[in-house]
């Protein structure tokens, strides 16, 4: 070992005749020399480093299973939806969800978790959870606000954490609009070429043991859009700092906002980027807008069409869920049933293809639509036909379970 550093003397040498040792602090290397480090330690390095890409993958995969998309949105004639979600890195503290309630109601959040990284992305599960568990016909925003951030505060009352919400609730037998806002920014109402800011008190989830929560009810008419964000849209800056900004969000949305949902979306997306010129995300950005068509028929109250969901059997599902069910609607079901047992994969998938085009929202032939393309290495086509079941029918654990394991690549369903 050496030091030629002017002025120093070397860390052992000759005093007074002797040879003496010195032990003192060894000082850090000179700028550009290189560091010398074992060989085990770089491989240690790096099996570390591959295991948390690993682990960073699967949650990217699991997460992207949670913020609907595309044709996981509900089919509706009166109630059309459409969504952007941009993560800041590989996984986000946004979310939103869309949830059936009953036959004709459809339940909407928009969160925005505090800070980034899988911790915050794991919150953001715990919130989608929390909010279908709560989410039931004649349940109340503030009681569904209130339920979401007692199961939260139970795991975040440290106060080191929170989640900011928009929790919705679009009833098409009354053209109703039922709203609670927990600390979010507010939604807007579009109609008629001008935007309404969807105001309201509540405190943040996860802070507070038993904070208060406000409701607000709107009667829709056709034609009005629900606007839905997070503060990475708005927020959204260029290379030069400055904000997109509410002002040319509110200006971006009324002028596409005669366009359908999709349209609009993409339409307010690139005008954002335009701003921005390709500047990185400073935060994660999230959109979620509902175009309310009409009303929908009320429910039949003679038992024939009751809106519940029995528990789906084995996957995949073979016999139909009721015998009051229209037998073509029957048939159709069991031929598909027919060709997936005897293996033909190809005839078998077309026939539960052509079963949705009628019955899009049949959670048991998406899970089975579902399964068949897992089995025929599909893996994306597979989750988006899983996800869809699930918005279908929240909260069925055996489409959980096929989820699960499409997203994580394993075996077994």
């Amino acid at each position: 070992m050496f030091d030629d550093r002017p002025g120093q003397e070397a860390a052992t040498g000759q005093q007074g005749g002797s040879e003496q040792s010195a032990d003192i602090d060894s000082p850090p290397p000179p700028p550009g020399i290189p560091v010398c480090v074992p060989d085990h330690a770089y491989e240690d390095l790096q099996k570390r480093a591959d295991a948390f890409q690993r682990d960073l993958t699967l949650a990217r995969r699991v997460q992207a299973t949670f913020v609907p998309r595309g044709r996981d949105f509900p089919l509706r004639d009166e109630l059309v939806f459409a969504g952007h979600y941009e993560a800041m890195a590989d996984v986000g503290g946004d979310l939103y969800d869309i949830a059936r309630v009953g036959k004709n109601a459809y339940g909407m959040i928009m969160a925005d978790a505090s800070g980034h990284g899988m911790a915050t992305a794991l919150i953001t599960a715990l919130v989608k959870l929390a909010f279908r568990d709560a989410l039931h016909w004649g349940a109340r925003t503030d009681e569904i606000c209130s339920s979401v951030n007692a199961t939260l505060f139970e795991l975040l009352g440290d106060g080191e954490r929170y989640v900011t919400a928009f929790v919705a609730i679009v009833n098409l037998e009354t053209g109703t609009l039922e709203y609670t806002n927990a600390g979010h920014h507010p939604a807007l109402l579009v109609r008629g070429g001008r935007a309404k800011r969807l105001t309201g008190d509540g405190g943040f989830f996860g802070i507070f043991r038993d904070p208060s929560f406000g409701r607000g009810t709107v009667a829709l008419e056709p034609g009005d859009l629900v606007v839905l964000f997070t503060d990475g849209i708005i927020e959204s800056r260029g290379f030069d700092g400055e904000e997109f900004g509410l002002d040319r969000f509110l200006s971006a949305v009324l002028e596409h906002a005669v366009l359908p949902p999709a349209e609009l979306v993409r339409a307010v997306v690139e005008r954002m980027g335009a701003f921005t010129m390709g500047a990185p995300p400073h935060d994660d950005r999230s959109l979620l807008c509902a175009a309310f068509r009409g009303r929908a028929e009320p429910l039949r109250r003679d038992g024939l069409d009751t809106g519940e969901r029995a528990a789906c059997p084995p996957c995949p599902e073979t016999e139909p869920r009721s015998r009051d069910e229209d037998p073509e609607r029957t048939l159709l079901f069991m031929q598909a049933v027919g060709l997936t047992a005897k293996g033909d994969r190809k005839a078998a998938l077309r026939a539960w293809e052509e079963y949705l085009d009628l019955y899009p929202e049949d959670s048991r032939a998406l899970n089975n639509a579902g399964v068949l393309l897992y089995r025929m290495g599909r893996i994306v086509d597979a989750s988006s036909r899983l996800r869809r079941a699930l918005i279908a029918s929240p909260g069925d654990r055996r489409i959980l379970r096929n989820l699960a394991l499409v997203s994580s690549g394993e075996g077994g369903i």
